[in-house]
């Protein structure tokens, strides 16, 4: 499904990434925890060319995106329409969740479908609608995102992610935005998508969600990957001093 080979990201002189391999397959729910600043993010931000990656080859059902320089020394993507084209497969939800203001919960599902993929507006709403309710979020379809809670509002960008019908979904950090008492009803949304046998990627802290739900878990620290395996096995016998440390300490 998703195949990542040997992946770098660098700010000016400052490298994020430092040569990250993964494979994932279809139906894997992939738990990526990393203290802050460890690259777990970027990377994320990377597979979906929010950030372009300064070296390596990102594949998506055997379809390739390679990266190279342009004259002035930066890295760029070739084809920018094979990206735009593959982004409509890899949808991501976001910490912030990113909504418009002034449009309507419905219309915020919706805009994508018209104009990315160009359904009409029948279709979309007929989409919008049918993934509105699988996050239970019919009974606010023409509220605005002022009018939402936290978790309501991240429900909605879910329901925006799954409007597309992507091949993968991508988290980052999807409760840490959220006040305590918010963090389960949107965990309990995503849990429901793993049973489904989505392909998600999800940049999280919640260490019980990555113990009980994921069927992979990997470990970022300094730009890499340090440790990759099942729940049991990484979180019983971890075979990194840095993941041993992260959670010995942190939980």
């Amino acid at each position: 499904m998703l195949k990542i080979h040997d992946l770098h990201k660098s700010f000016d002189s400052l490298e994020v990434i430092k040569g990250v391999s993964l494979h994932a397959k279809k139906g894997d729910v992939i738990s990526i925890l990393g203290r802050s600043g460890s690259g777990k993010s970027t990377f994320l931000r990377c597979i979906n060319f929010l950030e372009t990656p300064t070296k390596g080859t990102i594949s998506l059902s055997g379809e390739a995106i390679s990266v190279s320089d342009n004259r002035k020394g930066n890295s760029e993507i070739t084809d920018k329409a094979q990206v735009r084209r593959l982004r409509t497969r890899m949808a991501m939800v976001f910490q912030q969740f990113n909504l418009w203001s002034h449009m309507t919960v419905l219309d915020n599902v919706t805009i994508a479908l018209k104009t990315s993929l160009k359904l009409s507006k029948k279709e979309a709403n007929q989409r919008a609608e049918k993934y509105l309710a699988q996050v239970n979020m019919m009974d606010r379809i023409r509220y605005y995102p002022g009018q939402l809670s936290g978790g309501q509002m991240q429900r909605v960008a879910i329901a925006r992610a799954l409007a597309m019908e992507p091949d993968i979904l991508l988290f980052d950090e999807p409760t840490s935005a959220l006040d305590p008492e918010l963090v389960e009803e949107v965990l309990n949304v995503i849990k429901d998508l793993a049973t489904q046998g989505r392909t998600m990627l999800v940049v999280t802290h919640e260490m019980a969600f990555a113990r009980d739900v994921s069927n992979r878990v990997i470990f970022f620290d300094d730009g890499i990957i340090v440790e990759d395996g099942a729940p049991q096995e990484v979180f019983n016998t971890p075979k990194s001093k840095q993941f041993k440390q992260f959670i010995s300490k942190d939980y």
